[in-house]
C-alpha cells in the first residue's frame, strides 16, 4: 500500500514537472510579439472632410503573398514585392490574399492637397515624389519579413531638374497632423537595361554647312540626313548603360554638344572645304571607352570636356522644344551630380522567366536580398519593353528606383541648400477665422518642390518656421506663395497670398467660396 502511494505521489509530481516546462513561461507570448506600428495615411484631423476630397486617391490591389508580385500605379509608380514578404505579429510568414493601399503624391498640388510638407526635423528638404504604401490580411496591419524590401520605381516630378544626392525618407505624424521625413537611406539608382533596338539613337552624318563670306557662320540646308548611329547600335554594348533609358536622356546632348564643338572649330578653321565641317567625337568616345565605370563618372568627364569649351561652342542654345532651349553645359554638370552607377547584372545561364528562376538562383547561391533585386528588376524590365513596344509613352518617363524596408509614407528627397537660407518668420491669419470649421495653411517656394506647413496654437495666427530649435531656415529673396484652405456650410474656400521672402512677413489672407473642381485648377498651375 505504502508502495503504491509512493509511486501515484512521483507520478503526479512529474507529470505536473513536465506540464510546467513545456508552458510558456509567464509574459513570453507577448514578449515575443512584433509590434506592428500603426500606418496612417491621413490623420485624423478637422480638415479630413476637404482633404479627403482633393488628395490623390487610394489605390487597391490584392495580391498572393505566396508568390512574387508587381503592383502598377496609376501615374505611373511600380513596386514589385517578392515572395513571403510579410509577417503577422507572431512573426509568421503570411500566406494567402494581402490587400495592398497605394496613393501617389507627385506633384507639389498633390503635397498641399495631402496637407503634407517637405521638412526633416527643421530641415527644408526638396522632393523627387512620394507614396504611400500600406498592406493588411484579413483586416490586420502586417509588417515586412527582416529580410525582404520592396522594389520601387517612382515617377520623377520635374525631369528637367536632375536632384543630386537624392535619399530616401519615411514619415510620421505628429499630434497635430504634421507629417516629419526621418532619413532611412541614400538612393542607389542601379539601372535597368533594354533591347537597343527600343532606343531611337540617331545621328548627323551630313552636317552640310555651307560657308558664309567674311567668316559670318554657317548655314545648314533643309535636307541635311540623319541615320541610325552605328556606333551606338553596335552589339557588344548590350546590357551596357548605353542600353538603358537614363543614357538615352544624354544622348541628344552629347550629339549637340558635339555639334555645338564641332561648328565652332570649323567656324575658325582655315582649312575646311565648302560643305564639310569637323565632327567633334569626344564625348561619345569618354562613353563608349568607360563603360565599365559608373555612368555618373562619364558625367562628370564630359562636363569637364566641356568645360574647357566654356564661352567658344554655344552650349546654351540648344534648341530642345518649340519653346525652350537646354544649357548643355549646366545639364551635364547635373547629370554627374546625379551619380547614377551601374547596370544591374542579369544571369545568362538562368532563365529568370521560368517559374522555378528563384530556387534556381539560390541554387547557385545568390542570397535572398539579391534575389529579390534580380527578379525585381528582370520584372521592370519586361514591363518597360512591353510598353515600348506597343508604341506607349515611356521614353520620357524618367524614374528613381530604389528598395524600401518599411511601409507607411515614403518620400525621395534632397535637403535643400541655399547659400541664401536665413532664419525667416513668416506669419499667417484668415480674417474672421471664426466662421470657419478650420484652416489649413501650406507655403510653397514658387518653382521649387517644397511645401511647409502652417501651425497655430489656437487656429488665429499661423507660423511656417519654428519659434525654438530646429529652426527652418528660408531662403531670402525667392518668390513663395501661401495657400489657405478651409471649410464652411458644406463649402470649400481658398485663399492665396504670394510675396518674396524676407526675414519677417504677417499677412492677413481672405477666403473666398469656391469648389473642388476651382480649387483643383487653381492648384494644377503651380506644377
Amino acid at each position: 500500500m505504502k508502495i503504491e502511494k509512493v509511486l501515484l505521489s512521483l507520478l503526479i509530481t512529474g507529470t505536473l514537472f513536465s506540464c510546467s516546462n513545456n508552458s510558456p513561461k509567464n509574459g513570453e507570448e507577448t514578449k515575443n510579439r512584433i509590434e506592428i506600428e500603426q500606418r496612417v495615411s491621413i490623420p485624423n484631423t478637422k480638415a479630413d472632410i476637404l482633404i479627403n476630397q482633393l488628395r490623390p486617391k487610394s489605390q487597391h490591389f490584392e495580391i498572393d503573398a505566396n508568390s512574387d508580385f508587381s503592383i502598377s500605379g496609376e501615374n505611373g509608380t511600380q513596386i514589385y514585392i517578392p515572395s513571403n514578404s510579410f509577417i503577422n505579429q507572431e512573426g509568421e510568414i503570411i500566406t494567402g490574399k494581402v490587400d495592398i493601399e497605394l496613393i501617389e503624391v507627385l506633384s507639389v498640388a498633390d503635397f498641399i492637397k495631402s496637407n503634407l510638407q517637405t521638412l526633416s526635423n527643421g530641415n527644408l528638404l526638396q522632393s523627387e515624389g512620394m507614396f504611400f504604401i500600406d498592406a493588411k490580411s484579413n483586416g490586420q496591419a502586417v509588417a515586412l519579413a527582416p529580410d525582404k524590401k520592396l522594389q520601387i520605381e517612382l515617377p520623377k516630378i520635374n525631369s528637367y531638374d536632375v536632384a543630386s544626392d537624392i535619399r530616401i525618407f519615411s514619415g510620421i505624424y505628429d499630434s497635430i497632423g504634421n507629417i516629419n521625413w526621418n532619413e532611412n537611406q541614400k538612393l542607389e539608382n542601379k539601372l535597368i537595361p533594354l533591347p537597343l533596338e527600343l532606343f531611337d539613337y540617331k545621328r548627323w552624318i551630313s552636317f552640310g554647312f555651307e560657308r558664309i563670306p567674311n567668316n559670318e557662320g554657317y548655314m545648314a540646308p533643309a535636307d541635311d540626313e540623319i541615320i541610325d548611329s552605328v556606333t551606338f547600335k553596335n552589339p557588344s554594348l548590350e546590357n551596357t548603360f548605353i542600353a538603358t533609358r537614363e543614357f538615352e536622356e544624354r544622348y541628344p546632348h552629347i550629339m549637340s554638344a558635339e555639334w555645338a564643338i564641332g561648328h565652332y572649330t570649323s567656324y575658325y578653321s582655315t582649312t575646311v572645304q565648302t560643305g564639310q565641317m569637323i565632327k567633334d567625337s569626344t564625348i561619345s568616345l569618354i562613353y563608349l571607352n568607360n563603360l565599365d565605370k559608373d555612368l555618373w563618372y562619364c558625367d562628370s568627364l564630359a562636363f569637364t570636356y566641356m568645360k574647357a569649351w566654356e564661352g567658344k561652342a554655344e552650349f546654351d542654345s540648344y534648341f530642345y522644344s518649340e519653346i525652350e532651349t537646354i544649357d548643355l553645359l549646366a545639364a551635364f554638370k547635373r547629370f554627374y551630380e546625379e551619380r547614377l552607377t551601374t547596370v544591374i547584372e542579369f544571369p545568362s545561364d538562368i532563365d529568370l522567366s521560368a517559374k522555378n528562376a528563384r530556387n534556381k538562383l539560390k541554387e547557385n547561391g545568390v542570397s535572398e536580398i539579391e534575389i529579390d533585386e534580380i527578379l525585381g528588376a528582370y520584372d521592370r524590365q519586361n514591363k518597360i519593353v512591353t510598353a515600348r513596344r506597343n508604341k506607349q509613352t515611356a521614353r520620357r518617363v524618367l524614374t528613381n528606383s530604389f528598395s524600401v524596408s518599411k511601409l507607411g509614407w515614403i518620400n525621395c528627397d534632397q535637403f535643400y541648400n541655399n547659400p541664401n537660407a536665413k532664419e525667416s518668420n513668416i506669419m499667417a491669419n484668415v480674417s474672421n477665422i471664426e466662421e470657419y470649421e478650420f484652416a489649413t495653411m501650406s507655403l510653397i517656394i514658387n518653382g521649387r518642390r517644397i511645401a511647409l506647413n502652417g501651425t497655430s496654437s489656437d487656429n488665429t495666427e499661423y507660423t511656417f518656421t519654428g519659434k525654438s530649435e530646429p529652426y527652418t531656415r528660408l531662403p531670402i529673396g525667392e518668390t513663395a506663395t501661401i495657400f489657405a484652405l478651409s471649410y464652411k456650410n458644406d463649402k470649400p474656400y481658398i485663399g492665396i497670398k504670394e510675396f518674396v521672402i524676407s526675414e519677417k512677413e504677417s499677412f492677413n489672407i481672405e477666403l473666398v467660396e469656391s469648389s473642388i473642381e476651382e480649387i483643383n485648377e487653381k492648384l494644377k498651375r503651380i506644377n
